[in-house]
C-alpha cells in the first residue's frame, strides 16, 4: 500500500530538472559522497568559486566585512560530461 498510515513508512521523493549544462554539477551532487561533495565546495570557495548542483561559477560575499550572503559575479563554467571530468 501507500505510505504513512499505521505501519507504513512515509517517503519523500524530490523530482529535479536541469539544463543539460547543469547535469554534470547535478549528477556530482546527487551521486558524490558528503565528504567528497563538502571537499569540493571549500576547494571551489578557497579559490574563489562556488559549487551546487547547479554549476560552478566565481562569488563574492555581499555587504559590510563580506559577511553577507554569496553573490554569482559571473555565469557558471562550463563543464564536460561526469566521465571525462573524472578520466573514465
Amino acid at each position: 500500500g501507500g505510505g504513512g498510515g499505521s505501519g507504513g513508512v512515509a517517503r519523500r521523493i524530490d523530482i529535479k530538472s536541469y539544463a543539460r549544462c547543469q547535469l554534470p554539477f547535478a549528477l556530482i551532487y546527487f551521486t558524490g559522497g558528503t565528504h567528497f561533495n563538502r571537499s569540493l565546495r571549500l576547494l571551489a570557495k578557497e579559490l574563489g568559486y562556488t559549487l551546487s548542483d547547479q554549476g560552478l561559477a566565481q562569488c563574492k560575499r555581499s555587504g559590510d566585512n563580506n559577511s553577507g550572503p554569496r553573490v554569482w559575479t559571473g555565469p557558471s563554467l562550463a563543464a564536460a560530461p561526469q566521465e571525462e571530468a573524472f578520466g573514465a
